[in-house]
């Protein structure tokens, strides 16, 4: 279970296009990100003298979803940054994200635990295309230190994606809870809504902000002559071609052989059938006829209702 927590963000230049800084209050780490363009004032702050962990990030014409990412420890983050600038190897990077401590205590030992974790993560997540050309090996960290590290790593989970890095969620498994899943109480089971049409079957569940296409699921093979043009067809195409969508034996029907994200219902529904489609209104609560597009308007209902109930005469 998430526990609330605040997060600071800083607009360094008074825009949200320029540096940003983004911590916790009670946690010893700092995060600066910022596009290359600034990167005249990034190398000028006293952060970036420390040891720590960067990030480049940049778009991916291949994978728009997947921007291509770069991860790496430092001594001194202002040195590499000015030799990156000059790589035209890896000239591909248009933000730089890094994480330092606010005590300047982060040492090189540190570092490099973090860097291998931030690598494995990045990888185990599928939400970016890592261009490392090796992967260190590094393990001579103590105990206690390993779960400092573990911690450190969690809030960098929270604040990457505030500041426009969402590359370490992992892939998520399972939905948030509800018991009378018409009604949106909370309990201890999970909403799960479905299709089934065209032969075909799936289920999907929602997962912070994903719709989620569960493993086993069922999806057409091929799509109407108005869908094969779209660009959830070139989508799923990239689900196919990465492997986690397959023909089942006889070759009639696609099988997710994993869970697999998509950022809107629509899409998901649209990966399934193979036709345009509204995934809100096309998806179901299982063993209900109740929409998707329904089943959350009865939970806003529910919450104007609980409020209207509370207001004193």
């Amino acid at each position: 279970m998430t526990t609330p927590c605040s997060i600071r963000v800083f607009l360094v230049d008074g825009t949200p296009s320029g540096v940003i800084t983004a911590d916790i209050p009670t946690w010893t780490g700092k995060v600066i990100s910022a596009p290359r363009t600034r990167l005249g004032d990034v190398i000028k702050r006293k952060e970036t003298e420390s040891c720590g962990i960067y990030v480049l990030s940049g778009p991916n014409i291949e994978q728009p979803e997947k921007p291509l990412i770069y991860i790496v420890q430092s001594n001194n983050i202002a040195k590499r940054l000015i030799q990156h600038s000059k790589d035209q190897s890896k000239d591909f990077w248009n933000r730089v994200t890094f994480v330092v401590y606010k005590d300047e205590n982060l040492t090189e030992s540190h570092s490099r635990y973090l860097e291998i974790r931030l690598l494995n993560i990045s990888k185990l997540s599928g939400r970016s295309i890592l261009i490392n050309s090796n992967e260190p090996d590094y393990n001579n960290l103590p105990e206690p230190d390993k779960a400092d590290m573990e911690y450190f790593i969690d809030r960098c989970r929270l604040i990457f994606p505030v500041v426009g890095v969402d590359i370490l969620h992992t892939k998520a498994t399972s939905a948030t809870a509800y018991s009378d899943q018409n009604s949106g109480d909370v309990s201890d089971e999970f909403v799960e809504f479905e299709i089934d049409g065209v032969n075909v079957q799936a289920k999907m569940k929602i997962v912070e902000g994903e719709f989620i296409v569960l493993k086993g699921s069922r999806a057409r093979k091929i799509g109407t002559p108005s869908w094969v043009r779209t660009y959830s067809k070139k989508a799923r195409d990239k689900i196919i071609e990465s492997g986690l969508l397959k023909l089942e034996e006889g070759g009639e029907y696609y099988v997710f052989v994993d869970d697999v994200a998509f950022k809107t219902p629509t899409a998901a529904a649209e990966a399934v059938l193979a036709r345009s489609e509204n995934g809100r209104t096309g998806w179901k609560l299982k063993n209900s006829k109740l929409t998707l597009a329904q089943w959350e308007q009865n939970v806003i209902t529910k919450v104007e209702n609980s409020n209207d109930s509370s207001t004193p005469m």
